[in-house]
């Protein structure tokens, strides 16, 4: 199966961008739940709110749907808006000023 460069594009952002934010937050979440969860509250604001495990999943089910039902439709959006204003979206990229004057304009 061969895949064209939009293609590529689109799913490898996505993959990207879920591993690094799920990684990175995952590894926050170990350091405040797990790991030195005491060591943490002395640079905590409002030390008398607690969130429990259970508001911590639900945020984390939240973010996955908004990323899956919004941030992946965007990025599929995206290449054929690119597509459509005769941008590049290889190497080296447009400036960013002249992607926003494509869109803004629709020309």
């Amino acid at each position: 199966m061969q895949f064209s460069d939009p293609i590529l594009i689109i799913i490898g952002t996505f993959v990207l961008h879920q591993s690094i934010f799920w990684i990175t937050n995952g590894i926050i979440f170990l350091l405040t739940y797990v790991i030195y969860p005491d060591g943490l509250m002395k640079y905590k604001i409002q030390k008398n709110i607690h969130v429990d495990l259970k508001a911590v999943k639900k945020c984390a089910k939240t973010v996955l749907i908004n990323q899956l039902f919004i941030l992946f439709p965007s990025l599929i959006l995206i290449c054929p808006l690119f597509m459509h204003f005769n941008l590049r979206w290889h190497i080296p990229f447009p400036p960013w000023y002249r992607i926003h004057r494509k869109i803004l304009l629709l020309h």
